[in-house]
């Protein structure tokens, strides 16, 4: 068997309809095996012992560079997807008022041709309200 980059043992692993006591290998970025491991080998090994284990978080609502009232918010999505991450958001779905005059493809470009400049570090979706 290939040894694994981490193991993460002995957590309380949360599903969506349980939860279970056993372990997490991970091999080149990705979970590989859950469930009771044994003596399976990794590289870095981290007890989890008494620990919550939950998967990362979607955030349905967020305001990245989102203009409002000739102000925007301070987050853009460079800095806001790292501030995500670092509490376990894996996904965030940006939110945007859309005015009659500036939406649909027009205004999902600007986000578009934003991102191409400022990365962002998560899954992402543009969600859009028409005003």
């Amino acid at each position: 068997m290939d040894m694994m980059d981490l193991i993460i043992r002995n957590g309380t692993i949360i599903y969506h309809d349980r939860r279970i006591c056993g372990d997490i290998a991970v091999k080149d970025e990705k979970i590989v095996n859950v469930g009771y491991l044994g003596d399976m080998q990794a590289e870095k090994e981290i007890d989890a012992t008494g620990k919550i284990i939950v998967p990362g978080g979607i955030d349905t609502h967020t305001h990245h560079e989102n203009p409002f009232m000739g102000v925007s918010g301070a987050d853009n999505f460079y800095f806001g997807s790292i501030a995500a991450a670092h509490g376990g958001t894996t996904t965030i779905i940006d939110f945007s008022v859309l005015f009659f005059f500036n939406f649909g493809f027009k205004r999902a470009d600007t986000f578009r041709f934003k991102l191409q400049d400022t990365p962002c570090h998560l899954s992402f979706c543009l969600l859009g309200l028409l005003i």
